[in-house]
C-alpha cells in the first residue's frame, strides 16, 4: 500500500481528473478524523476510505456533480441524527464536514501533488528489518499496510529477496552483520528492528543500534536471551541508560505465538510508538 498523495500523482500523470474527498473539520465521535482522505474517481471507484457506510456513499453519490461543475462543495453530517447513525451501523453521535474538490490533470496539480509526496516521503518512518526470516517476512507486509517503508537486511541471499519481500523498498544481502548499519542513514525517523537468526547477530546488530538517534530499538526473544546480550554488552561499556531504549522482548503482549500473530504484536508496538503512545 502507497500513501494516497502517491496514488493521487500516479492517476494526474496518467491524465485522469479527479475529486479528493477530505475530513475537513469533525467533533465528537466520528469514523474518521479530519485530515483523512478519499479519491473518488469518474467510475465511482475509490482510493481510501473515510469511514464507510452512509457518509461515505452519499460522498460519492456528491462526487458525480463535481465532475460536472469542477467546483469545491463542503458536506455537513451529523452522525448523532438515528437515520445516518444506523446506515453506518453505529452510533457515533458526533459531526463532522467533508470537503469535495475537482483535481484537473494540469501541470499546476502534478506538481502540487509531487511536493506532498516529497514531503511526506521525506518525513514518513523508515523500518530496517535485520533479518529476513519468517517473522520479517510478516513484519514486513502489516508495516507497509500501515504506512512505513520497509528495508530488509540479511547476510542469506536465500531469504533476503525480492520474492519473500515483493512490498520492501529495499532488499539487501549483506556480506556480514557486523557492518550491518555501517552505509545506512539512520535518524529520528528510523526505526530499527532485530530479527536476526541467533544471539551472537542479534548482539552484534543491537551494538551498532545503540550509537544511533533511531526512534526505535527492538529486539526479538525472551528475557533470559535479553539478560545475556545485556549483560555482555554492560561490560563493553554501554549503560542501563543506552538498554533502556530498546523494546525486548518486542511487540505488544497479545498472546502470540505464530510469525503473522508475532508481527501483528511487533507492528502494532511500532504504531504505538509512531503515534507517541
Amino acid at each position: 500500500m502507497q500513501p494516497i498523495e502517491q496514488n493521487i500523482l500516479e492517476l494526474l500523470e496518467a491524465g485522469e481528473g479527479l475529486v479528493l474527498a477530505t475530513i475537513s473539520s469533525h467533533a465528537g465521535s466520528t469514523p474518521r478524523t479530519s485530515g483523512t482522505r478519499m479519491v473518488i474517481r469518474a467510475d465511482g471507484s475509490i482510493i481510501g476510505t473515510i469511514g464507510g457506510g452512509l457518509v461515505e456513499a452519499k460522498t460519492i453519490q456528491a462526487a458525480k456533480e463535481i465532475f460536472s461543475t469542477g467546483h469545491t462543495r463542503e458536506l455537513d453530517f451529523d452522525l448523532s441524527r438515528r437515520d445516518v447513525a444506523q446506515g453506518m451501523d453505529l452510533i457515533c453521535g458526533g459531526k463532522t464536514s467533508i470537503r469535495l474538490e475537482y483535481i484537473s490533470p494540469s501541470k499546476n496539480s502534478r506538481g502540487r501533488f509531487r511536493e506532498e509526496s516529497e514531503k511526506l516521503r521525506a518525513s514518513g518512518k523508515t523500518l530496517y528489518l535485520f533479518g529476513a526470516g519468517h517473522v520479517a517476512q510478516q513484519t514486513a507486509v502489516l508495516a507497509n499496510m500501515v504506512d512505513f517503508r520497509v528495508h530488509v537486511l540479511d547476510d542469506r541471499e536465500e531469504f533476503a529477496n525480492r520474492e519473500r519481500f515483493p512490498e520492501a523498498e529495499e532488499v539487501r544481502v549483506l556480506d556480514s552483520f557486523t557492518s550491518a548499519l555501517d552505509s545506512l542513514a539512520i535518524d529520528a525517523n528510523s526505526f530499527l528492528l532485530i530479527l536476526t537468526r541467533g544471539h551472537s547477530f542479534d548482539r552484534t546488530v543491537l551494538a551498532q543500534a545503540l550509537s544511533t538517534p533511531a526512534g526505535y530499538i527492538g529486539m526479538i526473544g525472551s528475557k533470559n536471551k535479553r539478560n545475556t546480550i545485556y549483560s555482555s554488552l554492560l561490560e563493553d561499556g554501554f549503560t542501563q541508560a543506552d538498554l533502556a531504549r530498546v523494546f525486548c522482548p518486542v511487540g505488544l503482549e497479545i498472546g502470540a505465538e505464530t510469525p503473522a500473530e508475532i508481527g501483528l504484536s511487533i507492528v502494532a508496538q511500532l504504531v504505538a510508538v509512531r503515534a507517541g503512545a
